[in-house]
């Protein structure tokens, strides 16, 4: 089990006492989900709806259609279906196109169109999906039929419509389809999308029309391994052997990508064709010559994948390695969990871990630890701590750093208590970069005198120490303690950095302080060399916002070399409604539409500033406009923690179930504040 319980902390409560506390039914699920566990998320479930009459939240519902999709579940996805429609919950399009997608990839069709023939609104995904799930259960003709009526309800086909659309054709082999087809993919705008392109491709060199499939290939400005494969495959395939050769000689020239198995069996074969022993034994040479690669070759090459577009790669080493009979040896295998983790591959990592967990060494534990902090998987990441020190490994400062950087995700001071004590107990808290963790776990949960005291207790303060320190008082409002304690930073000779400069401008912004933030923001780059990133930019929009310079604000934003992104100009709108600016509220307004047509933030805040200014025509068109393009006002959430149980409430919700008791407390609460004298019309805002 992965999840956080108090089974998995009774270790921990040996030396503190236990921190996790008890969660919802929903929120069990959705944390299964997210880990992946989708067998115990299945089985969480179905132990609910038969020992309870549980009414779980939208979201979970997703998650477990996901999970059922995942797993290949018919028999879940049908009772998680069912209860979905015997619940309170109407599923949304979001959520009907997954239940499509469920049972598509389940394999049965006739539930998945009985899902699409009662559905009222559908839009491109939900007929991709159909087309899909028949293209890829062998009912081609269906997929076919089902385009046609796509086309005819007005819905016009994306990219992966044509990837599916273009597979079925293939199938069908109905090559005057195709041709109409690729007239339709070029006439709709995607004859240079990737996946359509890979699609034509693979359809042509099926019919054997290489020549077509050559012509499409040259189209295509970022190849990839799918593009290669399918291009080397085809002229092998139909006698183009040197031409097969010479384009994977390109590919490697390339370098872009590593062949695959896949890719190598097809050179083969245009080498055997050709008679070409000497060429087949080189290429060969790439896979399993004389020079066998050792295990430091293994590491440099693992090292080189770094993010997710490495991720195939990745693997054709991971298997390599076992080739090689690397897939015990400890730096290699370590090598392997931190590519994974790079690669935002987590399941892959978990199973590398699994396989040499009864002789993982401490950089593995430490390596596996980090990869559940960079993922969010708190529950793991004590679960995995347990088996660490029931094993012959002791913690280590980066045991502690990854333990510290999870209870700050959680923002759990009860938990982070605990290992700031495992820290005093294992005398790692003399560590410096111990002390820093402690100090940003301290701050990140508000307790900002621990952080101060842990602060003043460290021997070797450093820049991260005293960032940590500036960012936490910044963070929560103290902004005259945080510049105080830069400028004392400054008076010990400890240089700033980016971050430093994060807290202080923060501070400023909190305080209205335009003019230090100015001259803070460029002696950043002007005396100290530090390039302003984005988070910067942001601060500086913020702080001549908040003071009423939106003018200022305005210029700065279209003047610096950053493109906005949607938060700097919500920052910017928000700040015009609280000083009433209607001409830079509509410009801001307008540019975060550009980014997010389905922005409701951006149009309730326009309306509530027209509302404000008495604008009660653009109020009207506001809405008008709002239900025409179906924007619809996103509900406020808010939640408290009351006895160890989180309660989440949402504006205008009557499911929850003391909502009795709520609305009259709401209702006592208002004649409360009537009777103080408050008055209903000093601040209008209109709630659409």
């Amino acid at each position: 089990m992965s999840m956080i319980t108090q089974g998995q902390v009774r270790y921990l409560s040996k030396c503190v006492k236990p921190i996790i506390q008890p969660i919802s039914s929903s929120s069990y699920i959705d944390l299964m989900c997210k880990q992946h566990h989708y067998e115990e998320a299945l089985h969480a479930f179905d132990f609910y709806i038969k020992n309870s009459s549980i009414q779980l939240e939208p979201s979970t519902y997703t998650n477990l259609i996901l999970a059922c999709t995942n797993s290949r579940s018919l028999e879940y996805g049908r009772k998680v279906h069912d209860h979905i429609l015997n619940s309170n919950h109407r599923p949304d399009i979001v959520l009907h196109n997954h239940i499509l997608n469920m049972y598509g990839k389940c394999g049965s069709l006739k539930d998945a169109r009985k899902v699409f023939e009662a559905m009222q609104l559908r839009n491109v995904v939900s007929w991709t999906l159909m087309i899909s799930g028949y293209s890829q259960n062998s009912q081609e003709n269906d997929a076919i039929i089902m385009y046609l009526q796509m086309l005819r309800s007005g819905h016009l086909p994306d990219q992966l419509t044509f990837g599916s659309i273009l597979k079925a054709c293939s199938i069908a082999g109905d090559i005057t389809l195709g041709w109409q087809l690729h007239g339709h993919v070029i006439k709709l705008g995607f004859g240079y999308h990737l996946i359509a392109q890979n699609a034509l491709i693979a359809m042509y060199t099926k019919f054997g029309q290489i020549n077509h499939a050559s012509d499409v290939f040259t189209t295509i400005s970022t190849k990839d391994l799918i593009s290669w494969g399918s291009m080397i495959t085809g002229f092998t395939q139909f006698g183009n052997e040197i031409d097969a050769l010479y384009l994977f000689r390109d590919m490697l020239r390339q370098g872009s990508y590593q062949p695959n198995e896949f890719i190598f069996g097809s050179v083969f074969s245009a080498c055997s064709s050709l008679l070409e022993p000497e060429f087949g034994r080189q290429i060969h040479g790439m896979m399993d010559s004389g020079l066998v690669p050792d295990s430091i070759t293994c590491l440099s090459l693992l090292s080189a994948c770094g993010s997710s577009m490495a991720l195939n790669q990745g693997k054709q080493i991971h298997s390599y390695v076992i080739k090689l009979g690397f897939d015990k040896h400890a730096p290699v295998c370590n090598s392997l969990l931190t590519m994974y983790t790079k690669c935002s591959n987590l399941q892959d990592a978990f199973n590398v871990f699994e396989d040499i967990s009864e002789n993982a060494n401490l950089v593995s534990w430490n390596a596996i630890l980090s990869a559940c902090l960079q993922h969010k998987q708190a529950g793991e990441s004590f679960r995995l701590f347990k088996l660490m020190i029931s094993s012959a490994n002791r913690p280590d400062n980066i045991t502690i750093m990854n333990l510290l950087g999870t209870c700050a995700e959680l923002a759990s001071l009860e938990a982070g208590n605990q290992v700031h004590c495992l820290s005093v107990k294992s005398g790692l808290v003399l560590d410096v970069s111990v002390c820093n963790g402690l100090i940003d776990m301290y701050a990140k949960c508000g307790s900002l005198k621990s952080a101060q005291n842990v602060f003043d207790s460290t021997l070797n303060q450093n820049v991260i120490s005293w960032s940590s320190l500036i960012v936490g008082y910044a963070q929560f409002g103290l902004a005259h303690e945080a510049l105080n304690l830069f400028r004392r930073m400054r008076k010990f000779g400890i240089h700033p950095n980016e971050v430093t400069y994060l807290g202080v401008l923060s501070a400023c912004s909190h305080i209205g302080l335009v003019e230090e933030g100015w001259h803070l923001y460029k002696t950043m780059q002007v005396e100290l060399g530090i390039p302003p990133r984005r988070e910067h930019f942001s601060c500086m929009v913020d702080l001549l916002a908040r003071a009423g310079c939106l003018n200022e604000a305005e210029t700065f934003i279209m003047k610096t070399g950053f493109d906005p992104d949607i938060t700097t100009w919500k920052t910017l709108l928000s700040a015009c409604k609280t000083h009433g600016n209607v001409d830079i509220a509509k410009q801001a307004a307008e540019n975060i539409l550009k980014l997010d047509p389905s922005s409701s933030a951006a149009m309730v805040l326009l309306c509530n500033i027209h509302a404000s200014a008495g604008n009660w025509e653009d109020v009207a068109k506001l809405r008008s406009l709002m239900k025409q393009t179906g924007v619809a006002k996103v509900p406020g959430q808010s939640w408290i923690e009351v006895k160890d149980k989180i309660h989440v409430f949402f504006s205008d919700d009557t499911s929850h179930p003391q909502r009795e008791k709520i609305y009259t407390m709401l209702e006592e609460l208002w004649l409360q504040m009537l009777d103080d004298g408050y008055d209903s019309c000093k601040w209008l805002d209109i709630d659409i």
